[in-house]
């Protein structure tokens, strides 16, 4: 007897939060800088939580990475809409935050398809112990296999992955090396990218690869950066 009542029990438990006691959204901090890497809409305003039930306009700076910002997390996820109110239809992008992310580059990057919502978040750790000085990270929202030849290194860079790229120490006088960027093309390797780029002790770079609507080849957007900064108060 007592094993067919444990059942209907918990049956009776599972169905109280429904009768009116419904379970309040959970709510974290995170300290986030993000970056709109879309050149169609340089200017968007966005808006991210503050609260459960409340909105705040999103810090952007065109082309470079502004100070950090305290913004919710909520039942785990970071949620960015294109205008204060909360409401589905104005949701431009949502992503999972790892539980042990506290200060994040959060790199808004539109998906160029009919999907909703219509970008995506992909988080680089910002803490200096996740990403040091010196190192750069590598971003890659293709489905090329690519590649980075940068002073003494080269690395693939696998779709759709976060590429570690380490500080790069065979550099001229003025800290400058060679830094081509490559995509795979029918068996070959293309660059779509080469140039100098200083790379200094202090500084760590960030490196974006996508291909814009309507191109085949991928472009690189490159974001500079000395040290993290403190949140917004």
């Amino acid at each position: 007897m007592i094993q067919t009542r444990i059942p209907s029990l918990v049956a009776v438990a599972c169905l109280l939060p429904s009768a009116g006691f419904a379970q309040e959204p959970s709510s974290s901090k995170l300290t986030v800088r993000a970056f709109l890497n879309d050149p169609v809409n340089p200017g968007a305003e966005l808006f991210a939580h503050d609260a459960a039930d409340k909105l705040i306009p999103l810090v952007l700076a065109p082309g470079e990475l502004p100070v950090g910002q305290a913004v919710a997390v909520i039942d785990g996820k970071l949620s960015f809409y294109s205008s204060a109110k909360i409401d589905p239809a104005n949701l431009v992008a949502s992503a999972a935050v790892p539980e042990s992310l506290k200060q994040a580059i959060a790199i808004i990057q539109p998906r160029g398809d009919a999907k909703k919502p219509p970008c995506g978040i992909v988080f680089v750790d910002d803490s200096i112990s996740g990403f040091p000085p010196g190192e750069s990270r590598a971003i890659s929202f293709t489905t090329l296999p690519l590649a980075i030849q940068a002073g003494e290194h080269k690395i693939a860079i696998a779709p759709g992955t976060i590429t570690h790229v380490p500080p790069v120490t065979k550099v001229d006088p003025y800290y400058m090396a060679q830094t081509n960027f490559l995509y795979q093309a029918g068996g070959a390797w293309v660059p779509f990218s080469e140039s100098k780029m200083k790379f200094l002790k202090d500084y760590r770079q960030v490196f974006i690869c996508a291909v814009r609507p309507g191109s085949k080849s991928p472009t690189l957007v490159t974001l500079l950066d000395d040290t993290p900064k403190p949140a917004a108060p």
